[in-house]
């Protein structure tokens, strides 16, 4: 009978301790069950296989400790390769490199650090990878939404503005509370910046180890700023977008 296998269910055979004839072939059917999917899964993992002792890759006049170090910098540096050979690949949609893909990927680590591996885990830069994209879409719409009253570029924007910007929308409700809605909102109106734009800058500002958070902010205090702000009357500089549609 016929299986559906996917990545958790052939990770394990990537590390598996096979020499044999034909090993190279072996442990690179892995790859192509997800040849997107399985790069990350072995990179993920590597570092957490039980090394098998009696690899005939290790050098055995040397102490255990080192032949690990030196197995694991064999397989960062496949991985490096592989990098490489991966932006050819999808650059050029030259599909004819997957083979060697899958030699750095998995034939080289898998074969250097080949051992058990226990509960694979999935592979975190995937996550990392989306807040990227949501974070870098929240600067874009800052820059647009600034751009009447500030040149500065969405990086420039992320690495010396929000720090600072932060601060100042945050700060007067943490220490004067009630007292300090009306600072917040006079800072977003010089900036012509909404409530929204709070929002966004009150999340991106996390990243950069502030030690100001909006947990710090009573949510009494959140409510009458929400509707202190939607009282009143702002002349807004730049048509804005659906923040929902930017999540």
């Amino acid at each position: 009978k016929d299986f559906d296998l996917g990545p958790f269910d052939v990770i394990g055979k990537v590390f598996t301790p096979d020499f044999k004839k034909g090993f190279v072939i072996r442990k690179s059917e892995p790859y192509f069950v997800d040849f997107s999917l399985m790069p990350l899964m072995v990179e993920e993992n590597y570092l957490g296989v039980r090394r098998f002792a009696n690899s005939p890759l290790a050098d055995k006049s040397k102490r255990a400790d080192v032949q690990e170090l030196e197995a694991l910098a064999m397989a960062a540096t496949s991985f490096s390769d592989a990098d490489l050979c991966d932006t050819q690949l999808r650059r050029n949609q030259d599909y004819s490199l997957m083979p060697y893909h899958a030699a750095f990927t998995c034939v080289i680590p898998g074969s250097y650090l080949a051992g058990g591996l226990g509960r694979p885990a999935f592979p975190s830069w995937l996550g990392k990878f989306s807040s990227r994209n949501k974070n870098k879409r929240f600067f874009d719409l800052l820059k647009a939404n600034m751009s009447v009253d500030s040149t500065s570029s969405a990086t420039d924007l992320a690495l010396y503005q929000i720090p600072h910007l932060r601060r100042q929308m945050l700060k007067p409700m943490i220490d004067e509370g009630l007292d300090g809605v009306d600072t917040v909102i006079k800072t977003l109106d010089e900036y012509s910046l909404d409530r929204n734009d709070w929002e966004m800058i009150s999340e991106l500002g996390t990243r950069f180890g502030n030690p100001l958070s909006l947990k710090q902010i009573p949510g009494k205090i959140k409510a009458a700023f929400t509707r202190t702000y939607n009282q009143k009357s702002h002349m807004l500089k730049v048509a804005r977008q659906d923040l929902k549609a930017v999540r």
